[in-house]
């Protein structure tokens, strides 16, 4: 008797979630005006289209299948959410010019709950006022030419130590092939740069792979804060399952936060005590540095100064670090399969200062006698 009724709540259970979906769609067809996007055929209750998404297949060949069937451009339900899917050209670049603001907006999410700092990671957040300013802040003091130029000794310092690293691991092989796994040597080129940059810290080498356990818990909490910024989190899908974190998918999220937030916390307080000191290097201020003196204790957008400051600089090196070591690597790839890209590259690299005895001109502009050549490679 005592599972028969249980069995009768759990089909009212489910029987009220799909009317509660019925009406939404419907409440949501009688609000939109105008020509909606075709809809795939196959959509199940709740889950939506979920099923067809399933399988071996990548997605981005299953969502092609559907657009050689229903159009460019077409709606699924990604559980009880919708979703446009637009694979036309013309189509995406009116998104980017004409709707682009439209487009800015991002929907509410588990990770930006709970990864982001309740969206005070401006990457995560709604387009707004927040994240105007954010941006702004992030563009004018790390990555504009100026302040680019100020912190270039860091990157010209952490690329000459990976190619003497290289160099010393060749040479005590005593002639025989190194074996060098090319991809995690850029990442933590990459990571030592952007981390130096943003606050003045420097945690990896090519050797120890780390100068203390805080280096392996930072980085294995980044590769774990990409990947589940990547999968679909149920509660966001169908909402009405959020109280049950059947996969313990909120639960993982929580802690990844609590790891990354434990060390961005610990940086904010060592920059504050130094700046209290008066011991804060004013000739080469690193961008934790510089957002102390910018932001200033402001309730406005709900985030106090230290969760503003801790959540910037997290959010420019989770998406600094990962995303430039992988273009990268791909970039090396690309050179050595392709054989005369890499020769020329090679030749332009060994280009010599030349003393110009006589004047030229190059690109239209008049090179005077005397002059020097040198060639200026970026990285």
């Amino acid at each position: 008797m005592e599972i028969t009724s249980h069995l009768l709540a759990i089909a009212g259970f489910f029987l009220l979630a799909l009317l509660y979906n019925r009406w939404r769609v419907r409440i949501g067809s009688h609000k939109i005006k105008g020509m909606l996007a075709p809809e795939p055929s196959g959509a199940l209750p709740i889950i939506g289209h979920l099923h067809k998404l399933r399988g071996q297949n990548p997605i981005a060949r299953t969502l092609g299948a559907m657009a050689d069937k229903d159009g460019p451009i077409f709606m699924i339900r990604l559980g009880m959410k919708p979703a446009l899917v637009i694979s036309s050209h013309e189509a995406v670049k009116e998104c980017f010019t004409t709707n682009d603001k439209a487009f800015a907006a991002r929907p509410m999410s588990s990770q930006g709950k709970h990864l982001g700092y309740n969206y005070a990671i401006f990457g995560l957040a709604s387009y707004g006022e927040y994240w105007l300013k954010m941006r702004k802040l992030a563009k004018l003091e790390l990555l504009s030419s100026r302040r680019l130029e100020t912190l270039k000794n860091v990157q010209v310092f952490e690329v000459e130590t990976l190619i003497k690293d290289l160099y010393n691991l060749c040479k005590s092989n005593e002639g025989n092939q190194a074996n060098v796994v090319i991809s995690e040597w850029v990442e933590r080129l990459t990571f030592n740069i952007i981390t130096n940059m943003i606050a003045g810290k420097r945690y990896f080498d090519n050797f120890n792979h780390g100068n203390d356990g805080e280096a392996q818990r930072i980085g294995k909490n980044i590769k774990a804060f990409m990947y589940t910024l990547g999968v679909p989190i149920i509660s966001d899908l169908i909402p009405f399952l959020g109280c049950f974190d059947l996969l313990g998918q909120v639960k993982s999220m929580k802690r990844i936060a609590r790891e990354l937030d434990s060390v961005a916390g610990s940086w904010v307080e060592e920059h504050s005590m130094r700046r209290l000191k008066g011991s804060e290097p004013t000739d080469k201020l690193d961008f934790i540095d510089v957002m102390l003196s910018e932001i200033k204790d402001d309730a406005a957008f709900g985030h106090s100064r230290e969760t503003i400051i801790k959540a910037t600089a997290m959010s420019l090196i989770l998406g600094g670090s990962d995303t430039t070591s992988l273009n990268l690597t791909w970039l090396l790839s690309i050179l050595l399969n392709n054989k005369h890209a890499l020769k020329q590259a090679q030749e332009e690299l060994d280009l010599k200062d030349h003393d110009g005895l006589d004047g030229i001109v190059v690109n239209g502009e008049d090179g005077p006698i005397g002059f020097n050549v040198f060639y200026q490679g970026f990285y």
